[in-house]
């Protein structure tokens, strides 16, 4: 059991792994793309709610990696066919909503608890629904750290680096979009933003689609 708790990945292997990890989170991509969305049209909580969700569904795809499921869950082709199709339904009608709704001044955001579950909701189904997600994690993690022998607490580290990284990249662009939502606070502005952020929605629906 003390085995368990020791550290045997080179300190090396985990900086590149991080590095790596970084440097493809940090490029724009659905889950960008809806966070930022998310962010000019609702505000800056709902984007974070939206985080939440995809940090959650990070999560469970680095324990699948982590635990050898991985390979196994990527035979269930019909199962991830029907979950790409679904998030990718849901992410073109957030698109459309973000299109028809009424614009709302920049000092109002969202609030309410199920307000904010269904932008947590679509950030996990996005991030569960998108095959390149877990293909990632199953591609890099193997180049870096050997699975088979990692330790709880090798596994408990790579967990908290990948959740963090894309936590606080996620973040940054949630703020970054916020503030200019506030900055361009007029409704002709804000009609805009929202209609900027049902593309981006609609986009990032197209693009799982197409995966």
């Amino acid at each position: 059991m003390s085995d368990l708790l020791i550290f045997t990945i080179p300190i090396d292997a985990l900086l590149q792994l991080v590095a790596a990890s970084v440097i493809v989170k940090v490029t724009p991509g659905p889950g960008v793309a809806a966070t930022v969305a998310r962010s000019m049209a609702q505000g800056l909580r709902p984007a974070l709610a939206n985080v939440l969700g995809i940090v959650i569904a990070e999560i469970a795809l680095v324990l699948l990696c982590l635990t050898g499921l991985a390979a196994l869950a990527t035979h269930f082709e019909g199962f991830f066919t029907a979950l790409r199709y679904l998030g990718a339904a849901y992410l073109i009608y957030l698109g459309y909503r973000f299109w028809v709704t009424e614009v709302q001044p920049a000092t109002v955001e969202v609030k309410s608890k199920g307000d904010l579950m269904k932008a947590a909701l679509s950030g996990f189904t996005l991030t569960m629904s998108n095959p390149k997600a877990i293909i990632f994690y199953a591609a890099l993690l193997p180049l870096f750290i050997d699975i088979g022998t990692i330790t709880l607490a090798d596994g408990a580290l790579v967990l908290g680096l990948m959740v963090f990284d894309i936590a606080i990249i996620l973040t940054g662009y949630a703020v970054l979009a916020s503030r200019a939502r506030n900055l361009l606070g007029s409704s002709q502005h804000l009609r805009w933003f929202n209609r900027a952020a049902g593309t981006a929605m609609l986009g990032a629906g197209g693009i799982v689609a197409a995966q």
